[in-house]
């Protein structure tokens, strides 16, 4: 164990946390932070966060930095599931229909054929990975945006309930492809499985995962209902730990099953939306908290073992494909699939704030360089997720406020 670099990590959380207010507001966020904290601490060489550093996984990163993964989607997904009550989608069924149905798809077929115009080393397979790896959105990294009330609610919900299911929606496309990808890359079934974890074969992966995670999301959901409303059974705290507890167990116990956990976690977190009421706001509360420290160890990662090469391996298309992922990509879906239920201003608004952030960052983690092209592709995500993490960070407060006065 690292005690240099957890000393590191917990006194910057902690410092930044004292100054998050001020520092959010003047467009320094906590993704960013911790993005350059782990670049810089790579740069120093700190244990744990240094090039020579022991066990490595696929990229290039470390052992824990893949662990970290693993747990950390678990519960975004399941914690992002959650968010999702049947009342809401459909209040906002129109938007968020056209968002999902119609300009989900457009990006995916936009961004692969980007891919391979822009990237012409990658295969068919890995351009549609890396256009299915980059099309779910992350709020988080434009907070400033959902936690604005002056932005009208519908906005506000829209981009949260696409971010809540887009990376849900978009695994197990991602699966399917690495699968290929690693087969193409002559990667036999048996080798695909065990380098890759997660990336199974066969109908299990597919439908066990799902069918285990309602099952775990349901009875567990109407459990914390349950005993949430009685005063002498769950105590506050236990519904607060609730949320973890279901996102890990329903992700382990479809693992061990051999079946697919980050599907099992996301259709748990589908389940309990649905299932809790009282419980709901105690249990997303805790889970998000978390996941939001997770998020934040992982963005150190990030920065510490996948942006170096991206300065000291520069390739100006993969600049120009991560550049061409942040704008046309996202931003002409969303104008066609709203079309006439929202002006231009709407449209384009919605547009811009899709940031890439950690669905794509442990997507790319979790496939490994399996590929054909290992680096084309993790460059490519990298490239989008950095640009991403400040872009928008440095962006959302000022165009929320904006938007708001012209809505006023």
């Amino acid at each position: 164990m690292h005690f240099e670099s957890i000393a590191l990590l917990t006194a910057a959380l902690f410092g930044y946390g004292l100054i998050s207010k001020p520092a959010e507001e003047r467009g320094l966020t906590g993704p960013m932070f911790f993005t350059a904290l782990g670049a810089l601490m790579f740069s120093l060489g700190v244990p744990g966060f240094s090039a020579d550093h022991d066990g490595d996984h696929p990229l290039g990163t470390p052992e824990w930095v893949h662990t970290l993964a693993e747990v950390a989607l678990a519960l975004i997904l399941f914690v992002d599931a959650s968010h999702v009550s049947p009342k809401e989608l459909w209040a906002d069924r129109v938007w968020i229909g056209r968002l999902l149905g119609v300009g989900l798809p457009i990006t995916i077929a936009l961004g692969a054929v980007a891919g391979l115009l822009l990237c012409s080393e990658v295969t068919v397979i890995e351009a549609m990975l890396i256009a299915a790896m980059l099309a779910p959105t992350d709020a988080a990294l434009g907070l400033a945006v959902v936690t604005n009330p002056g932005v009208p609610l519908k906005i506000r919900q829209a981009l949260i309930v696409e971010s809540g299911l887009n990376d849900g929606i978009v695994l197990p496309l991602v699966v399917a492809l690495g699968c290929f990808a690693a087969t193409q890359a002559g990667f036999s079934a048996a080798e695909t499985h065990e380098g890759l974890g997660w990336l199974g074969f066969g109908a299990a992966q597919g439908l066990g995962g799902p069918a285990l995670g309602l099952a775990v999301g349901w009875i567990g959901g109407k459990a914390v209902e349950r005993c949430a409303s009685a005063p002498a059974s769950m105590t506050p705290g236990f519904q607060r730990l609730a949320a973890p507890a279901l996102a890990w167990f329903a992700f382990a116990a479809a693992e061990g099953l051999g079946a697919n956990g980050f599907l099992a976690a996301f259709t748990a977190g589908l389940a309990v939306g649905a299932t809790t009421d009282r419980g709901r706001k105690a249990l997303q509360g805790y889970g998000e908290a978390t996941g939001e420290l997770l998020a934040l160890l992982t963005f150190a990662g990030f920065g510490a073992f996948l942006v170096p090469s991206l300065f000291s391996e520069f390739q100006l298309n993969r600049l120009g494909m991560a550049l061409f992922a942040l704008t046309v990509m996202r931003m002409a879906p969303v104008s066609f699939a709203l079309g006439r239920t929202a002006d231009r201003r709407t449209r384009l608004f919605i547009g811009w704030f899709g940031p890439r952030g950690i669905a794509s960052i442990l997507f790319l983690l979790l496939i490994g360089d399996r590929l054909s092209h290992p680096q084309a592709v993790s460059q490519v995500v990298a490239w989008t997720v950095l640009l991403s993490i400040f872009a928008h960070g440095m962006t959302s407060g000022p165009l929320a406020r904006s938007y708001a006065r012209a809505s006023a």
